[in-house]
């Protein structure tokens, strides 16, 4: 679930950052086929109607450039490996994953309720977990396009 938050939080960065751009094209953009990376790919569609696409069953970002031509940013897994599947109902885009070594940090809590929470503690969790999860997975499609036309 921390990675669901976590790459849910990356697009949302990355999709404010693309409504708010002036750049030519997604390639200005840094972004690597990684595990827990961003990737752009692009579809090779230039339809006027935004195509949708998915990793699994979540939909995916899909923004279109000024060439007209649309893209999908894809926020990769954590526990991503080899290969990337995107779907379409007409057509499928593989990306290879590249590996890469993160570096540990560790920390030590003081208050062990932080750590393993008591009953008390979980109830209030899970209630602002249940306030806040609509908000996590709530992704409705809707970016404008990249740059001004």
């Amino acid at each position: 679930m921390k990675i669901l938050s976590a790459v849910t939080a990356s697009l949302l960065l990355i999709a404010n950052t693309l409504c708010h751009a002036q750049a030519n094209s997604l390639s200005d953009y840094p972004m690597a086929a990684i595990p827990g990376g961003i990737v752009s790919v692009p579809l090779g569609i230039t339809s006027n109607e935004r195509p949708t696409v998915k990793l699994g069953k979540q939909p995916v970002l899909t923004v279109q450039e000024r060439s007209g031509e649309w893209i999908a940013v894809v926020g990769v897994p954590l526990e991503q490996n080899g290969k990337l599947t995107l779907t379409s109902q007409q057509k499928q885009w593989t990306v290879g994953i590249g590996t890469h070594d993160y570096p540990e940090q560790h920390i030590t809590v003081e208050n062990k309720r932080h750590v393993n929470p008591e009953t008390n503690d979980m109830t209030r969790i899970n209630k602002e977990y249940a306030l806040m999860g609509p908000a996590y997975k709530g992704y409705n499609g809707i970016v404008q396009r990249v740059g001004k036309k």
